[in-house]
């Protein structure tokens, strides 16, 4: 009897240690062949080692931008470089006085509330600086970018400038609601312009709002945003179409990207998607093993993984700069 209940664990331990080992062999050949068909890939070596925070400012669209011009200069140049976000976002605040308007801000803020409230009637408009990446690279290259240590990243809470951004994220609200009944008119484009030029930059002008925002014009800061400038120049926006893991991978292989991403803390969280917030986020690698893409958080600061079929529960869109 003692033996036959020998017998009978030795059968079922080898039974299971069989078990074990098919499921070993299996999950390294799916491994495998996830690896053969699509590969590891990792950009780290020309990114910087730490992810930048945005703080409590939307403007994560910029440090997505800047991290995609700095890893094509790193790669092309073999050197590493740290561009300024508040250059760059400063940057959408000039104004053009012969036409008297903003050049990029107002404009694109208004347009993409009035879009997202076709997506979303119950949206409610939240603050975003300017818009996206597009915009951004063309500003460089209107109007250069300094480095971070000429012009250090200041629009955290409590500070002049930021109590500034809320003054003209209230104006935009406002102006919104008013033009809100016009989200249909094929004549938006026009309605938000003069709009704009009557009402918002005459707000501005008796709020004094520009103070905030005067980029500095040391010689040796116009002589880094000149050579940006020129740099940023030889580059090209695109997005990626069709919008599936194929073609991002492909696309990936090649250089880092932005993804617009709806609930982001929501998928890292528990994978579902509950609000409608964007974000922007670099998807600077990827692990053919866990399938996981690695992210570059600038809403935390920190290097994130996200496994791919979570991902594309919230991807909007991706953004391309080479």
């Amino acid at each position: 009897m003692v033996a036959k209940n020998f017998a009978d664990d030795t059968l079922f331990n080898m039974n299971v240690f069989i078990f074990i080992i098919t499921l070993f062999l299996y999950s390294t050949m799916v491994h495998a062949n996830n690896c053969s068909s699509w590969p590891s890939i990792d950009h780290s070596l020309f990114l910087s080692k730490t992810v930048k925070k945005q703080h409590d400012i939307s403007s994560c669209h910029a440090f997505t931008t800047l991290s995609l011009i700095e890893f094509n200069y790193s790669k092309l140049y073999g050197k590493s470089i740290n561009l300024s976000e508040h250059d760059l976002l400063l940057s959408h605040f000039i104004w053009d006085a012969q036409k008297d308007e903003a050049l990029t801000f107002l404009t694109t803020m208004l347009k993409i509330n009035l879009q997202m409230h076709k997506v979303t009637p119950n949206f409610t408009p939240a603050y975003a600086i300017m818009g996206g990446v597009e915009d951004d690279l063309w500003a460089v290259k209107k109007f250069g970018v300094a480095t971070e240590e000429q012009v250090p990243y200041r629009f955290q809470t409590g500070q002049e400038s930021f109590m500034s951004l809320i003054k003209l994220a209230q104006i935009g609200i406002s102006v919104y609601r008013e033009l809100k009944p016009c989200a249909e008119s094929s004549d938006i484009n026009k309605i938000l312009t003069a709009k704009l030029q009557k009402d918002v930059l005459k707000i501005l002008a008796k709020m004094n709002i520009n103070k905030d925002f005067k980029r500095n014009t040391s010689p040796e800061v116009k002589e880094t945003r000149l050579s940006f400038q020129n740099f940023s120049r030889t580059l090209n926006y695109s997005n990626l179409h069709p919008l599936d893991f194929k073609n991002l991978i492909n696309t990936l292989r090649e250089v880092p990207v932005g993804a617009k991403i709806r609930d982001y803390s929501g998928l890292r969280n528990n994978g579902n998607i509950k609000e409608n917030d964007l974000h922007s986020v670099v998807i600077s690698g990827y692990n053919c093993k866990t399938e996981e893409f690695v992210i570059r958080n600038s809403g935390n600061g920190k290097i994130e993984k996200i496994h791919r079929d979570v991902l594309f529960k919230g991807l909007i869109g991706i953004d391309i700069i080479k």
